[in-house]
């Protein structure tokens, strides 16, 4: 038995596609990016951290070799950044710089 279905009804975009289309908008995933990192700030104020600083810690814990220029490249972030926080975690005592020779 062969069913006749019109093409229109099958195959065209649902709206859950058009949906789904939209929230994979680059300005969509950006939103959701700060929203997801705005409540990892909202757990990590407890003990005074930030999501980026969590991020930068599990870096350094990972890859102790690496020096502050290939850090920033492996977490792709300016070094201006890095710098910033990694003046925060040494001002606390979190990290310490270990001069290579």
């Amino acid at each position: 038995m062969l069913l006749a279905v019109p093409v229109d009804s099958c195959c065209a975009p649902s709206e859950a596609d058009e949906a789904s289309r939209v929230a994979a908008t680059p300005s969509a995933r950006r939103l959701r990016a700060r929203t997801v990192t705005k409540r990892y700030d909202a757990r990590l104020a407890a003990v005074r951290l930030r999501a980026t600083q969590l991020t930068l810690l599990s870096a350094i814990t990972l890859r102790t070799e690496l020096n502050e220029s290939d850090l920033a490249d492996v977490l792709g972030i300016e070094q201006s950044a890095l710098s910033r926080n990694l003046a925060l975690l040494k001002r606390r005592r979190l990290v310490r710089v270990v001069r290579a020779g």
